[in-house]
């Protein structure tokens, strides 16, 4: 018992008769709630990448939800049978979204060095663990790098090239290392202010103004909330300049993009061969990094008027 959680491990298979064994280095911690319509394609990408080892974290129904679906997406993923070993988190109790992320990965990272981080909704490319594994491994003990992210939200630069931005709140298939985790965790934020985030923008935006200094312990969330305590520790993200994830959860059942329709919605992955020499090296792209943190601002701003709290930051 860990966290208050169930583990159950499932055995390599072997195929032909041969036990499979796993090429890739980066772990994946797979979270699930209530989207079963999208396993079957993460399940297919998976079995693709064959990590060392899969974590899936799932958080029983609430009071509000439809119990059948929630946990039918349990039993979906409890059934899968995979080469490699996985790692059942099944929180036995319903947590609120944001303790029921930091249970999960305040638990793995308690195990794991480093670690690629799905959610249910979200669909990667097989270029994203390539990304992720390169720029682990590349930027491993490198204090000014926080956390790795796939997803562009539509940002564009030149093809196959590495960027960092000081701020990233959508985490639509991220990875980072366990001590860039606990360091996060462990940072206390500063309620009341932006700490000095305009400072590290690229350019001045006047909407982390009015959202930042509105959030407190009650109306943060967990995504938030590592983007700024990383920010705070002078971590950058990075980026690919190619799309490699794509978020298709949004919708009545998604706890944020609640929007049905929304152009970050609608993106795709960028394909195309990555040189084998050097893959993604890092540029410095202002227009990037611009149009990234513009990209950001917006959405979460559409988020806010979709949930219908615009005035509880001053934005309306």
């Amino acid at each position: 018992m860990v966290y208050g959680v169930l583990r159950r491990k499932a055995a390599i298979l072997a195929v032909d008769g041969r036990e499979m064994t796993c090429m890739r280095k980066t772990p994946v911690l797979l979270m699930t709630y209530r989207k079963p319509e999208f396993l079957s394609a993460l399940h297919a990408v998976l079995l693709d990448y064959r990590p060392p080892k899969l974590y899936v974290a799932h958080n029983p129904a609430s009071a509000y939800d439809n119990y059948d679906e929630v946990m039918a997406v349990r039993r979906m993923v409890a059934e899968w049978r995979l080469p490699f070993p996985v790692e059942y988190v099944f929180h036995e109790s319903h947590f609120p979204i944001n303790e029921s992320f930091h249970k999960s990965l305040d638990y793995v990272f308690s195990v794991e060095d480093n670690l690629i981080v799905l959610e249910d909704d979200t669909l990667p490319s097989p270029d994203f663990f390539t990304f992720c594994n390169t720029m682990i491994e590349r930027h491993s003990g490198d204090d000014s790098v926080g956390r790795i992210v796939g997803c562009t939200l539509g940002a564009r630069a030149s093809r196959h090239f590495s960027v960092r931005v000081p701020f990233s709140v959508f985490n639509w298939g991220w990875a980072s290392w366990a001590g860039k985790w606990k360091q996060a965790r462990a940072t206390a934020l500063p309620w009341g202010n932006d700490s000095h985030l305009q400072e590290r923008l690229s350019s001045a935006n006047e909407f982390y103004s009015s959202f930042l200094p509105k959030l407190d312990m009650n109306t943060i969330t967990w995504d938030v909330r590592l983007a700024w305590a990383q920010l705070l520790n002078n971590s950058d993200v990075l980026l690919p300049s190619d799309n490699l994830v794509v978020n298709r959860g949004f919708g009545s059942k998604a706890s944020f993009t609640v929007m049905s329709q929304h152009r970050a919605g609608e993106l795709t992955v960028d394909a195309g061969p990555v040189p084998a020499s050097e893959p993604w090296p890092l540029v410095k792209d202002l227009a990037f990094t611009r149009d990234y943190e513009e990209i950001t601002a917006g959405l979460i701003r559409d988020i806010l008027a979709a949930k219908g709290v615009l005035a509880r930051y001053g934005l309306e």
